[in-house]
C-alpha cells in the first residue's frame, strides 16, 4: 500500500461502515430486539460484501491482475487486509451476540438454547415432521464424492463409526427448510433446524455411532461480470450468467469452531478454498435468520411508526385532480408511498389514460404495480417499460417480469449497455377535454 496515498481503499472503508452498523447492536439507547436486528443487518451486509466485492477481487487475483487501485493496493493486498478486518469483525459480532442473548434470556426469550430435556418431545416432533423428510445424507467415499454445496446453503458434517471403521457424511439442509422454530413455554424458545438435526442424527444413521457433528456454510462468488461492450442482447447475457452464478468459486467458509483441523484440511482440498477464507463461528451460523425474532416483544422494539399520506389526500380523492392543484413532494420514510402505487393503479384502469411509461429497478414477487401495468396493456393502453436487468440479486426476477410484461403487450427495453438505471420515473399521458395532459 502506497505510504503517501491520500485515498482510503473502498473495500476497507466499506468494512468500517459495516462496523458502525454493528456498533448499533451495543448502543444501550437501542431497544434490545432492535439490537438483535442490527446484528442481522450487519450479517446480511457482510454476506453481500463477500459475494460481490471479495468475489470480484478473487477473480482479479486469479486472472493475475496486479494493477493498484486509487489507494495504491493490488487485489491480493486488498484481500489480505479484508481478511484481517473481516475476521476481527466476525469475532466482535460473536461477543456482542453472546451478550444480547443473555439479556434476552432475562426477558423471557431464549435463542439457540443448549439441548434442554424439557423440549425433547417438541424437538423430536419437529425433527420427524419438518426436517427428516427433506434430508439426503451423502456418506463420502470413492463412489460418493463431495456434493456441490450451493451459495449460503447450511450443511451438517457428521463423523460416524461402525464396526471399528470411521465414516464421514455430509447433509446439505434443503433451501426451503424452515430455519427456526418458535416454542412458547414459560419462556419463548427459538430453535434452529441444524441444532435439532444434530440432536437426532442417531435417527438419520440408526446403525452407526455418532462420533461428532459440525455445521458449515459457504459463500460463493456472485459478482456479475458481464462483458457488456458489444453484447447485442443483454437479456441473453443475463440469462446465461444466472445459470452459472450459484456455482461461483468459494470466497468464504463459516465453520463450527470445534471442527478438527484434519477435517478442515480435507474439506479445503475437496471444496477448493484457502485457509484465509475460513471464519470460525462458535454459535449460530448465518445470523440473517435473527430478523425473524424482532417482533417477539413490542416493548423490546422501537414504537411502531405510521407513515402519512400527503396532506389533503385520503386515498379516496380523485388522484389526478389532487395532483392538478399542486406538485406532491414526499419524503422517505415519513410518507406512505402507496400514493404512487395508487396513482399507477388508477392510471391503468382510467379510460382517459392513453399511455403509461415507467422505469423499473426492482419489484416484489407479488407486485401490484406490475400486475396493473400488464392489465393496462391488455386493455389496449400503450405501456412502455424500461426494466433494469442488472438489479443486483433480482436479475432472475426481473428477467421473469420482463417476459411477462412482453407477453401482456407492453413495450419492454432492458436498460443501457454499460450503465445501470436506478432512477424511478413515471409518465402518465391522459386525454382531458380533447387535449393531452402529462403527469
Amino acid at each position: 500500500m502506497g505510504e503517501n496515498m491520500p485515498f482510503i481503499n473502498r473495500e476497507l472503508s466499506w468494512l468500517e461502515f459495516n462496523r458502525r452498523v454493528l456498533m448499533e447492536a451495543v448502543d444501550v439507547d437501542v431497544p434490545l430486539l432492535e439490537r438483535l436486528k442490527f446484528l442481522a443487518i450487519f450479517s446480511s451486509n457482510l454476506d453481500e460484501f463477500f459475494m460481490i466485492r471479495v468475489g470480484g477481487l478473487k477473480d482479479q487475483q486469479e486472472a493475475g491482475y496486479k494493477k493498484v487501485d486509487i489507494a495504491g493496493m493490488t487485489p491480493s493486498e486488498q484481500l489480505e487486509k479484508i481478511s484481517e478486518k473481516a475476521h476481527e469483525l466476525t469475532q466482535l459480532r460473536q461477543q456482542i451476540f453472546t451478550k444480547i442473548k443473555k439479556d434476552l434470556d432475562k426477558n423471557g426469550i431464549v435463542i439457540a438454547p443448549e439441548v434442554d430435556p424439557e423440549l425433547d418431545e417438541i424437538t423430536e416432533a419437529i425433527f420427524d415432521e419438518e426436517i427428516y423428510p427433506g434430508l439426503s445424507p451423502v456418506t463420502l467415499s470413492s463412489a460418493n464424492p463431495m456434493p456441490f454445496i450451493y451459495n449460503f446453503r447450511l450443511s451438517v458434517y457428521a463423523v460416524l463409526k461402525k464396526g471399528g471403521e470411521t465414516f464421514h457424511s455430509i447433509i446439505i439442509l434443503p433451501d426451503n427448510l424452515q430455519r427456526t422454530f418458535r416454542v412458547k413455554l414459560e419462556k419463548t424458545y427459538f430453535l434452529f433446524a441444524e441444532d435439532i438435526l444434530k440432536k437426532y442424527l442417531h435417527l438419520v444413521f440408526p446403525d452407526y455411532e455418532i462420533v461428532d457433528s459440525y455445521c458449515l456454510r459457504v459463500t460463493r462468488n456472485a459478482d456479475l461480470s458481464l462483458e457488456e461492450e458489444g453484447a447485442e442482447d443483454l437479456l441473453v447475457s443475463i440469462k446465461k450468467y444466472l445459470k452459472t452464478r450459484k456455482k461461483g468459486g468459494i470466497c468464504r467458509v463459516e465453520i463450527d469452531g470445534r471442527l478438527p483441523s484434519e477435517i478442515l484440511d480435507k474439506l479445503a482440498e475437496l471444496m477448493q478454498f484457502e485457509k484465509d477464507d475460513v471464519y470460525v463461528i462458535d454459535d449460530v451460523i448465518d445470523m440473517t435468520s435473527l430478523f425473524g425474532f424482532v417482533g417477539e416483544k413490542p416493548e423490546l422494539c422501537y414504537e411502531s411508526f405510521k407513515q402519512a399520506l400527503p396532506a389533503g389526500y385520503n386515498g379516496k380523492t380523485d388522484i389526478f385532480a389532487f395532483i392538478k392543484k399542486k406538485d406532491v413532494i414526499m419524503y422517505r420514510p415519513y410518507h406512505d408511498f402507496t400514493f404512487v402505487s395508487n396513482l399507477v393503479k388508477t392510471a391503468c384502469s382510467d379510460p382517459a389514460v392513453v399511455a403509461i411509461k415507467m422505469t423499473i429497478y426492482r419489484e416484489n414477487k407479488n407486485s401490484t404495480i406490475m400486475e396493473n401495468l400488464m392489465k393496462a396493456a391488455r386493455s389496449g393502453k400503450h405501456v412502455s417499460v424500461v426494466i433494469e436487468l442488472k438489479a443486483r440479486f433480482d436479475e432472475e426476477r426481473n428477467v421473469d417480469w420482463a417476459n411477462m410484461l412482453e407477453e401482456a403487450g407492453c413495450i419492454v427495453t432492458y436498460g443501457i449497455v454499460g450503465l445501470k438505471i436506478h432512477s424511478k420515473n413515471l409518465l402518465i399521458v391522459r386525454k382531458e377535454a380533447g387535449r393531452i395532459v402529462r403527469y
